[in-house]
């Protein structure tokens, strides 16, 4: 983006858990250079690492065998996870899809699968808040209740994403109206995780200019 008119606002994704179960949190406008944030991130980063090779490990328990050569080409700055095994399990001609992979070895539960890290959402909400940003909770799923919304935004969450590739307009109605109604923000993102998704393309879901304002406000 340098020498162009396009903005970069620090944002990230962190795997968190509440209430037992796995809850994603995104952190928008944070300052990147903050010293607990930057370090409880390399320590999630050290730790999907760890992952990613135990779960190469069960796959070879399994009958697929990945080519250490084909890890090695990986980009170091590469945020290992579940996606790139899938596409190297193609390469291995283990399945004929992404989606196939996921089906038969990396789908929550498979048997390849070993679970992520995850910090207490109050502790990762702390984090993104003392870092100068704004927490939101992402993709929240189908059970989400107000109150549970409410809860959140007790232990200082600041927005809910409501705009998202597989989001009923139902959906989208109810979570802006919840996020009205507690005060929070809202947020939005195709959860573009590679090309061959048309409709998760970088860009195909978002926010107005009005209400990401409306985030900036709350970082002040």
């Amino acid at each position: 983006a340098a020498g162009t008119s396009l903005e970069i606002i620090s944002g990230v994704e962190i795997t968190a858990e509440f209430q037992d179960r796995e809850l994603h949190l995104l952190g928008y406008l944070f300052d990147p250079t903050d010293p607990a944030l930057h370090s409880a991130l390399q320590r999630l980063s050290e730790e999907r690492v760890k992952r990613f090779h135990e779960m190469i490990d069960r796959l070879a328990d399994l009958g697929v065998h990945i080519e250490e050569d084909e890890i090695a080409a990986l980009k170091p700055t590469t945020t290992l996870g579940r996606r790139h095994l899938a596409e190297l399990i193609v390469r291995a001609k283990k399945s004929a899809t992404v989606r196939e992979a996921f089906h038969r070895y990396l789908g929550d539960g498979g048997r390849a699968t070993v679970p992520k890290t995850r910090l207490p959402v109050a502790e990762a909400i702390a984090l993104v808040r003392n870092a100068g940003g704004v927490a939101s909770w992402a993709h929240p799923n189908y059970d989400c209740t107000r109150d549970t919304l409410g809860e959140l935004r007790g232990q200082g969450l600041g927005a809910v994403e409501v705009e998202y590739p597989s989001f009923r307009a139902a959906k989208i109605k109810e979570l802006r109206d919840w996020a009205r109604e507690l005060g929070l923000a809202v947020t939005g993102g195709s959860d573009c995780h590679g090309p061959d998704e048309p409709a998760r393309a970088v860009g195909a879901c978002s926010i107005s200019h009005d209400e990401l304002a409306r985030l900036r406000e709350l970082t002040r």
